[in-house]
């Protein structure tokens, strides 16, 4: 099975590919994605200076020397390990959860007044 790569890189590669500013719609049909979505996606990309509107009157889309930096050495997901469950970290857990009973009888405790 092949590794689907994220819509931003996709959007960025494809525009890397283009000689001349792209409309969403032409990138969605080359990237196979929605005009809407790579129009979304090109907004965060200019928020992050990876792709720009050369004219602000059209949307057309191109990439910055940044974005260009960014297909080649692309950021790599931190992953950090999940760390061991024991019984006792549960029961500890169970122990500071209030029960649902609990909650419901400090809510009606709080409604009638009581002290």
């Amino acid at each position: 099975m092949a590794e689907e790569r994220p819509r931003t890189l996709k959007v960025l590669e494809a525009l890397s590919k283009m000689t001349e500013p792209s409309s969403p719609a032409d990138i969605g049909i080359k990237i196979e994605v929605s005009p809407r979505d790579t129009g979304k996606t090109l907004y965060d990309l200019s928020k992050a200076g990876l792709a720009e509107k050369p004219d602000k009157n059209q949307s057309l889309w191109r990439i910055t020397d940044k974005g260009r930096k960014y297909i080649e050495n692309p950021p790599v997901p931190s992953v950090r390990p999940l760390e061991p469950t024991t019984q006792a970290d549960l029961a500890e857990e169970a122990l500071t959860v209030p029960s649902q009973s609990d909650l419901f009888r400090s809510i009606g405790e709080k409604f009638r007044g009581a002290p």
